[in-house]
C-alpha cells in the first residue's frame, strides 16, 4: 500500500483498518469508506435484494463468502430491472471476534450495456 493510500485524507473502515477496496467491474475498483458510499448513493433504489451464500471457507484470521445475488432495480422514468450475478467478500476476524470486510466484489451475470 503505498503512503498516499495509507494517509489520513481518507476514513478508514473501522478502528485499525486502514482500508477497504470494493471492486465493481474488472476495470472498477471503489476504495475506501466515503468513495463507497458514494458509489451505493448513485445507485438506483433496489427491491427484493436477496442475497445467498454459496460457500464460506477460511483459515485463522481471514474468510470468504462466495454466493450469488438478484434484485429489482428501480430506475425513474422506466420499467423496474431484474439482475442477478454473483459476490465474493474477504473478510478479516477482528479482535472482539466480529468480521469485517476487507475486500468485495460483484459481478452481474447479465452483462453490461454498449
Amino acid at each position: 500500500m503505498s503512503d498516499s493510500e495509507s494517509s489520513n485524507n481518507h476514513e478508514p473502515i473501522s478502528e485499525g483498518e486502514i482500508g477497504y477496496a470494493f471492486e465493481v467491474d474488472s476495470d472498477q475498483v471503489v476504495k475506501w469508506r466515503a468513495a463507497i458510499r458514494a458509489h451505493f448513493a448513485a445507485f438506483p433504489p433496489l427491491q427484493d435484494l436477496k442475497l445467498e451464500a454459496v460457500e464460506i471457507d477460511g483459515d485463522g484470521d481471514l474468510a470468504y463468502v462466495r454466493g450469488q445475488y438478484t434484485m429489482t432495480n428501480l430506475i425513474e422514468g422506466a420499467d423496474p430491472v431484474q439482475d442477478k450475478g454473483k459476490f465474493l467478500e474477504m473478510r478479516r476476524k477482528q479482535k472482539d471476534g466480529t468480521w469485517l470486510y476487507i475486500q468485495d466484489m460483484y459481478s452481474s451475470d447479465l452483462g453490461s450495456k454498449p
